[in-house]
């Protein structure tokens, strides 16, 4: 019997979730926002061929230097399979974040417009160019400006 190449998502969960907001908060749509922290983390079974990888962000916004908001969420994904050429431990640092990244996405999105907040729409990454930065040991990128996240660069544990 031939073993089906390829990786498949089993199992997607969100893990952590919090928000925090002042009772009151500047009405202010120039917001800034940093990303303060951002991680990926894995752990790889060889034998039985899966790896549960967890992405996490920590988000805080200020408008008028005021905190408007903070925000941590991570997500969870189960993955099964093999690729020929492909290792699992490549596919846990690279792959796997970014078929969970547009999930973590959503769920800031989604969570900080039905705060009362302006949606937070994260910018895509390319996790390919990621991993060579992160593996170079580069200096983080800056935070961003008016409506646009930035910051740390993810670290692995």
């Amino acid at each position: 019997m031939a073993v089906r190449e390829g990786f498949a998502l089993k199992r997607l969960r969100l893990v952590d979730c919090r928000f925090s907001s002042p009772r009151t908060f500047p009405g202010s749509t120039d917001r800034r926002f940093n990303i303060s922290d951002a991680t990926i983390d894995s752990e790889i079974d060889e034998k039985a061929r899966t790896c549960i990888v967890r992405i996490g962000i920590e988000v805080a916004a200020h408008a008028k230097d005021v905190e408007a908001f903070t925000l941590t969420a991570s997500i969870e994904g189960l993955f099964e399979g093999s690729q020929a050429g492909l290792p699992l431990e490549q596919f846990a640092q690279v792959n796997a974040p970014a078929i969970l990244f547009p999930y973590l996405r959503e769920t800031v999105s989604n969570l900080t417009a039905r705060s009362g907040h302006p949606a937070l729409l994260l910018p895509t990454v390319n996790f390919v160019e990621l991993a060579r930065v992160v593996g170079d040991e580069k200096p983080p990128t800056p935070a961003v400006g008016p409506g646009r996240a930035g910051g740390a660069r993810p670290r692995r544990s």
